[in-house]
């Protein structure tokens, strides 16, 4: 906010030249609203049984701004004996606020809806938790994260449709599947009889399996 005790003399003024327009819509800083109010001093001081309306008019023209920014300049300047620059500081707009209070609610349900205690009570009694007393929401979330995800096959369940047991081994365990240990053992007796028998002709390991199976 600028003091216009500074204001030069409205006598001292030279004859203003024409200026641009301001563009539409294109905010005037505290420097210009000064000029404006220099330049209506001036006016009233050489014409003071002016009207309003060619008052603002001719400093319309002079400086090239519009009517109603002369207008509000002046008024402000009446108002508070100073002039100010605007606030362009811009307030960001988030998601939020692009959508009324309607759709936030309904977003929020569909996004919460699922986690709701009653529904996540639910769930766990169907995977077999037993809840024999009432559980806060993050006591649920607890046992959820317990609940180890396991993984179902297709052919898994054709088998189980045809009356089949089906056993998964876990991964990197070889010593539970008999067939893992049977080839160690081929292997091994290869190529102990391949390092003693070289002028032999030497066997594949499939052929010692079966001779080692028999």
């Amino acid at each position: 906010m600028n003091d216009l005790s500074d204001i030069s003399d409205p006598d001292e003024l030279s004859t203003i030249s024409p200026k641009r327009l301001n563009p539409k819509g294109k905010y005037i800083y505290s420097r210009q609203k000064i000029m404006v109010i220099n330049l209506y001093k001036d006016i009233l001081m050489k014409s003071p049984d002016i009207k309003y309306e060619d008052l603002v008019t001719n400093l319309s023209k002079a400086l090239g701004l519009g009517r109603e920014t002369i207008s509000k300049t002046i008024a402000e300047y009446r108002r508070t004996n100073t002039v100010s620059s605007p606030n362009k500081k811009r307030v960001k707009s988030s998601l939020f606020d692009k959508i009324d209070d309607l759709d936030r609610n309904g977003l929020r349900q569909k996004i919460h809806s699922f986690w709701l205690r009653p529904q996540l009570s639910e769930w766990l009694q169907s995977k077999g938790v037993i809840l024999d007393r009432p559980f806060l929401k993050h006591e649920l979330m607890a046992k959820v994260r317990e609940i180890s995800r396991n993984k179902s096959y297709v052919i898994d369940k054709i088998a189980e449709d045809a009356g089949h047991t089906v056993l998964r081994l876990p991964p990197y365990h070889c010593e539970f599947n008999p067939i893992e240990l049977a080839w160690a053992m081929v292997k091994e007796d290869d190529i102990k009889c391949n390092a003693y028998n070289r002028h032999k002709e030497p066997i594949t390991p499939a052929e010692k399996l079966a001779l080692t199976l028999s």
